[in-house]
């Protein structure tokens, strides 16, 4: 299915999207990978890689969708699976991202690390898994994901075991090499109407 682009977003409710890097990065990534743009959709190439059609059909849901990429053994997968490796890529292509202050598909003890990053704002993880599992999103020693307060040691400890854990029910995060991420912590806009507006 295309992309719906939204020439306008403000008209359809959102906020105004700041002049800067998101909106010239939308714009250059349109212009360098070949994607045809309309008035109001953008139709991105598919390659036989990343195409999951052949189980595509009306009746399918969220999980259904979820299901069938976990099922896929399309190796295009493995260019967004495997996140070192696509973080390296957008970073290579000048594709804006939150600063990568450490990662390494070597070993997961990262605690000299978090205890030299000179911030208490930061997002350490594992790279082989999905659905938030062992992330830890901190700020100022409070794990955002669970209101938990958390330490430097609990988190090292969190992505040392995360080491020995794999999904062995989806084949592209089931075959991507280990490793770990720490990067800064983007903190969100406030919301309109919320007491930071």
């Amino acid at each position: 299915l295309p992309a719906v682009w939204l020439a306008d977003a403000t008209a359809h409710g959102a906020t105004a999207e700041r002049e800067g890097s998101c909106r010239r990065a939308r714009e250059q990534l349109v212009r360098e990978h070949g994607l045809a743009r309309t008035q109001s959709v953008i139709t991105p190439k598919l390659t036989p890689a990343f195409d999951l059609s052949a189980g595509i059909h009306a009746g399918l849901g969220l999980y259904e969708i979820m299901r069938l990429r976990e099922e896929s053994e399309n190796l295009g997968q493995h260019r967004y699976s495997d996140k070192i490796q696509f973080k390296t890529r957008l970073m290579r292509q000048g594709v804006p991202i939150p600063k990568i202050l450490y990662m390494s598909n070597r070993a997961p003890d990262v605690l000299n690390v978090l205890q030299s990053l000179g911030t208490e704002r930061y997002v350490a993880k594992p790279t082989h898994l999905a659905a938030t599992s062992f992330v830890f999103v901190m700020r100022d020693g409070i794990n955002l994901l669970n209101g938990q307060t958390t330490s430097k040691e609990e988190v090292n400890a969190g992505l040392v075991q995360s080491w020995q854990d794999r999904h062995l029910d989806d084949w592209a995060t089931e075959s991507t090499p280990r490793g770990v991420i720490v990067e800064e912590l983007i903190d969100p806009p406030p919301r309109e109407g919320s007491e930071d507006s």
